[in-house]
C-alpha cells in the first residue's frame, strides 16, 4: 500500500509536524540518528521515523500500535499514541501516528534484527537530549520575589504587631527545595536511561548466546518487557526509600546484576 515505503522525512505537506526543535545524537553507526522532536510540548517520534530507522513497513508499524492500542488500558493508549496524518509523494493523506517516550518503548519492544539495539539506544539517547533541553529551556530564574498560597497558612491567634521581618533566608530555604527537586528529577532521568541501556544490552545479549528471543512477543510476557518494568519501578522506589541506607533487594541494579550473574553461571 501507498506510504509503506516513504522515508522519515515524508511529513505533513514535506514538513515535520512536531513542532519546534530536534534532539540528534551523535552516532558511529552507519545508519542515520534518530530525530525526536516536540510535539504538544512533549518529546516525540513518529510512525514514519520508526518505520523507516527499523527496516519496518509502515504499515505494520502501524498494525502493532494497533493491536497495543486494543490490548493497554484506554488512558495509556491516548497519552502515548495520537493519530495523525501526513501527504505522501502523490498528495494523498495517509494515516500516521505521533508516538511519545512511553508508546515507544512498548513498541519497539519486540523489534529485533541486526541494528535493532542500537537503534533503541540512539533513540533513548535523542529522547533523552530533547527532555533535558525542554528542562533548561521551562527552568525559570530564581525569582525576586515568592509568592505563598494563603488559603493553604494557617490562622494566628490574637493580635500580633506588624513587623518587618527579613524574608530573605526564608526565600532562599524555598530555592534551595525547588534546585534540590530539579536535581533529583535529572539524576532519576540519567539513571533511568542508564537501566534502560543495561536492560537492553543484557537481553541482546541473553538472545544472541542462547539463541531464545527474549524480546520478541511471546504471549503478554517477555523478559526486556519484565526487566524494563522492573527497573522503572523499582528506580522510583529505590529513590524515595525513607530510610538513610538502601537495603540491598531495594537497589534495581542489584537485581539486573543478578540476571547477569545468573546468565554468566556465577
Amino acid at each position: 500500500m501507498g506510504g509503506d515505503e516513504h522515508p522519515a522525512s515524508s511529513f505533513i505537506g514535506g514538513v515535520n509536524p512536531l513542532t519546534i526543535g530536534v534532539a540528534h545524537v551523535p552516532s558511529s553507526s552507519s545508519f542515520p540518528v534518530p530525530t525526536v522532536a516536540v510535539h504538544d510540548g512533549r518529546p516525540a517520534t513518529t510512525s514514519l521515523e520508526v518505520a523507516a530507522f527499523f527496516g519496518k513497513r509502515h504499515n505494520d508499524v502501524l498494525r502493532d500500535i494497533r493491536n497495543i492500542s486494543d490490548n493497554c488500558p484506554e488512558k495509556f493508549t491516548a497519552r502515548n499514541f495520537a493519530l495523525s496524518n501526513y501527504l505522501d509523494e502523490t498528495g494523498r493523506s495517509l494515516p500516521m501516528y505521533i508516538i511519545y517516550r512511553d508508546g515507544f518503548m512498548l513498541l519497539v519492544m519486540g523489534y529485533t534484527g541486526k541494528k535493532a539495539l542500537a537503534i533503541k539506544l540512539a533513540y533513548i539517547e535523542a529522547f533523552n537530549a530533547m527532555e533535558e533541553e525542554l528542562a533548561r529551556r521551562s527552568r525559570p530564574a530564581l525569582p525576586k520575589s515568592r509568592s505563598t498560597r494563603r488559603e493553604s497558612l494557617p490562622t494566628i491567634p490574637g493580635s500580633i504587631p506588624r513587623q518587618s521581618l527579613d524574608e530573605r533566608p526564608f526565600i532562599e530555604f524555598a530555592d534551595e527545595i525547588e534546585r534540590a527537586h530539579a536535581q533529583m528529577q535529572d539524576i532519576q532521568k540519567r539513571l533511568l536511561s542508564k537501566a534502560y541501556r543495561l536492560t537492553l544490552t543484557l537481553c541482546h545479549d541473553i538472545e544472541a548466546r542462547t539463541k531464545v528471543p527474549v524480546s520478541k512477543r511471546s504471549g503478554k510476557f517477555t523478559l526486556e518487557k519484565f526487566l524494563l518494568d522492573h527497573m522503572t519501578y523499582g528506580l522510583d522506589e529505590a529513590l524515595t526509600y525513607p530510610s538513610d541506607t538502601l537495603p540491598d533487594y531495594r537497589n534495581p541494579g542489584l537485581y539486573l546484576l543478578g540476571v547477569l550473574r545468573q546468565f554468566n553461571g556465577k
